[in-house]
């Protein structure tokens, strides 16, 4: 179990962020993984994971081998934790590239106290790139370029769209129901008390590990391809949680259109108002700006919907975010 004590400070510093290079290590991870059915993975990552197998047919990477494939351990410095929203590869791949020598190897050496080196077959390219990462992080980073290539540049755009769909979700879990809400909803193993936020992943840790976030704040990153709750908490890196976005089981595809009867139902108006909240909490002008409808018609759609406690209004400043009910939501899932 990992405890993260958050203070009023450092709650209110609570941020999302995400970068190019810790999709390629969450998925590189996933994607070398013996038996990725322990992933829970989706049908489209499973067929993302056989286009780019076929991709990297003729490929070696011996330093992503060794270094992004442990079971419970990428070591710090090539998961860093991003201070804002990267879309260009690069610019990671600049940082790494220049990350500090003695980074390298202090973060290599914690990870013998993860891992179970002695049988561990990439042993040596891991012993050689501890020994000289002046050598071989050129290295390493032309062969981070070469996967980026194959494997998540032609689908950065899906990706990028699932991941900042989940951001702007939560950003308005945030502003509507709170930190509580929050951080008890990015994971099943995540617990939050108000104080404390406990994580609970199986982790290489023997014991409880105890941190004290004071004024750093704490760093959200959703990922497409994390196969459980991540947590980074060290003291060259500020603190970081990658947990998985909302939204992957759409990536790369068209929402299932709604059964027609929900439509003779309700009437085609209110079932694309409610069809339209399923992802996230909307207001008035949204909506009618998504669905090509006038807000003045979206308004009265609002209004019956709630009526039948189909949705429910939430204030946040001068807004007034619609979401759906519970009742909403399983009506939903009857019609799907």
């Amino acid at each position: 179990m990992i405890h993260l004590h958050l203070t009023p400070e450092s709650l209110s510093r609570t941020r999302f962020t995400y970068s190019p290079l810790i999709e390629v290590m969450t998925s590189y991870r996933l994607l070398r993984h013996p038996d990725p059915k322990q992933y829970g993975i989706t049908p489209v990552q499973q067929r993302w994971m056989e286009t780019t197998r076929r991709a990297l047919h003729d490929v070696e990477m011996p330093w992503l081998d060794a270094l992004a494939t442990a079971a419970s351990y990428i070591p710090d410095f090539l998961t860093p934790t991003p201070d804002h929203f990267e879309t260009d590869i690069e610019c990671d791949l600049f940082h790494l590239l220049h990350t500090p020598h003695h980074f390298v190897e202090k973060y290599l050496s914690d990870w013998e106290d993860y891992c179970t080196l002695s049988t561990d077959e990439h042993l040596p390219e891991w012993v050689d790139f501890a020994a000289n990462p002046a050598q071989f992080m050129p290295q390493l980073v032309d062969e981070i370029r070469l996967y980026w290539q194959r494997a998540i540049e032609p689908h950065w755009s899906g990706l990028l769209s699932v991941i900042e769909g989940d951001i702007l979700f939560r950003a308005r879990q945030l502003a509507l129901d709170g930190t509580d809400k929050l951080l008890n909803d990015i994971s099943p193993t995540a617990k939050f008390d108000g104080k404390a936020l406990r994580l609970d992943k199986n982790s290489h840790h023997k014991k409880d590990a105890y941190f004290v976030l004071d004024s750093e704040g704490l760093h959200l990153v959703p990922t497409v391809f994390a196969d459980k709750l991540m947590w980074q908490v060290a003291s060259d890196y500020k603190p970081m949680i990658l947990y998985g976005a909302r939204g992957v089981g759409a990536w790369q595809q068209n929402q299932p259109d709604l059964d027609e009867s929900l439509e003779l139902l309700l009437g085609a108006g209110r079932a694309s108002v409610l069809a339209e909240l399923v992802a996230m909490p909307a207001t008035t002008t949204e909506l009618a700006h998504h669905l090509h409808l006038t807000a003045g018609a979206v308004s009265q759609h609002l209004s019956l919907l709630q009526r039948a406690g189909l949705v429910s209004p939430q204030r946040s400043g001068k807004r007034v975010y619609y979401q759906l009910s519970s009742k909403g939501s399983d009506l939903l899932r009857l019609f799907r």
